[in-house]
């Protein structure tokens, strides 16, 4: 004969009561790494609402409210889905430019001290190396700790990650829900620096709050996989809006906008010349009722061994396959940036006369006066020219190799030479 039981659980208005019969959430499309990220960082709190939801309501309440009796097993996986879920929420938002970010290291305070005073005064120098024992990972001291004749500590100190990374936003002292402390993760001196040296070996460290601002080099990875480097002391906004940028190649505009950039520190700007344009003119003694109209137009443009100076730009010619598929960059002559030659009778009495915006150049031996200071001015020689400016110069030839269409001709010339 089949036997019927049946019992009562009794239950409370814990929060599963509540929350099972709320709609399940939705989340705004925004994250918090980098702002406006489309990742979404799920809480503890999230994942605990999620099982009062999926589970019948007296059975995960009963769990709840009675003391040990399993609930904690719910807050570890809880936490664990949480912590999956920043990670998933970082790695989102630092494949994309617009969100990375560049790397930074993580910091916090800690506390040294010691169990006597039997050392007396002591200094832990900044520099020195402490750790966390579980994990490995270290932290330099940014400042100087003191320690008087009278004091154990504990003395508070500032230290810094040795690496960018996430990992090192390590976690300080806990309590747990059954009351009991936990350390924090940074525990150990790994080097210890102190003046006097070997003062006091006894000192100890421990971490108290948690280590905060630490995050990868997303930024910079993505940076690297386009070929872009950082520059020195390059903010993330700067290096964004840089790896950012489409790169300006093949048309004549986006060449133009590149070689003016490269030369709009020093003040000047180059002459562009497409062989089909006026400027580049190479016909022998050409009618002038051709272009009668055009400014540009000179009807005895080329002329063999012509004795007028080389600048404005004539006397080119390009062979019949070129000339289809050319363009010409006349740049002007930039004022000295690191000029190594030198000039007879220069008139140069002191180093400032030597200076130009961009540079100086150097000075001959010839008609110095003696009490001219060459430890300030460099000395000219023979055939020597300007390092600086050619270094320039050869930086715009190898930028016009890089954007130019395949097939193109990109001819550099010295306006004047």
């Amino acid at each position: 004969m089949a036997t019927l039981y049946s019992w009562t659980i009794a239950t409370t208005t814990a929060r599963s009561a509540v929350v099972s019969a709320l709609p399940a959430p939705t989340f705004a499309p925004t994250g918090s790494t980098g702002g406006g990220c489309n990742g979404v960082f799920h809480e503890q709190s999230y994942y605990l609402d999620l099982f009062d939801r999926i589970m019948p309501a007296d059975y995960i309440s009963t769990i709840e409210a009675t003391p040990n009796g399993g609930y904690e097993l719910f807050t570890a996986i809880a936490t664990v889905g949480s912590r999956a879920s920043r990670a998933v929420e970082r790695f989102e938002c630092g494949s994309y430019f617009i969100f990375a970010q560049g790397g930074a290291c993580a910091t916090c305070t800690v506390e040294f001290y010691r169990e006597t005073i039997a050392a007396g005064a002591v200094t832990v120098k900044a520099g020195t190396i402490v750790s966390c024992s579980a994990s490995g990972r270290r932290f330099r001291l940014t400042s100087d700790v003191f320690f008087s004749n009278a004091s154990v500590g504990p003395e508070t100190g500032v230290v810094q990650a040795v690496l960018y990374g996430w990992e090192y936003n390590v976690t300080g002292a806990r309590t747990t829900a059954r009351g009991e402390t936990l350390p924090g993760e940074i525990d150990t001196i790994y080097t210890l620096i102190e003046d006097p040296a070997f003062g006091d070996p006894s000192i100890a460290v421990r971490q108290i709050v948690d280590a905060e601002g630490g995050r990868g080099q997303e930024l910079d990875l993505l940076g690297a996989d386009r070929g872009i480097a950082r520059a020195a002391s390059e903010s993330d906004e700067r290096y964004r809006l840089r790896c950012r940028s489409l790169p300006r190649v093949v048309t004549p505009r986006a060449i133009r906008e590149s070689v003016l950039e490269l030369y709009a520190p020093f003040g000047v700007e180059p002459q562009f010349i497409e062989t089909w344009q006026q400027t580049y003119q190479e016909f022998y003694d050409a009618p002038q009722t051709t272009f009668p109209l055009h400014p540009e137009y000179n009807p005895n443009l080329f002329v063999y061994d012509d004795p007028r100076p080389s600048t404005p730009f004539r006397n080119r010619n390009i062979d019949s396959v070129e000339q289809f598929a050319t363009f010409i960059v006349v740049v002007p002559s930039l004022s000295p940036c690191q000029d190594n030659g030198l000039a007879y009778d220069d008139p140069a009495t002191s180093p400032s006369q030597l200076n130009s915006p961009y540079g100086r150049r150097s000075l001959g031996a010839y008609d110095i006066p003696a009490d001219f200071d060459q430890t300030i001015a460099s000395t000219g020689f023979y055939d020597g020219d300007d390092s600086g400016a050619n270094a320039v110069v050869k930086g715009l030839y190898s930028l016009l190799q890089d954007i130019k269409l395949g097939g193109v001709t990109a001819i550099v010339e010295l306006q004047g030479q």
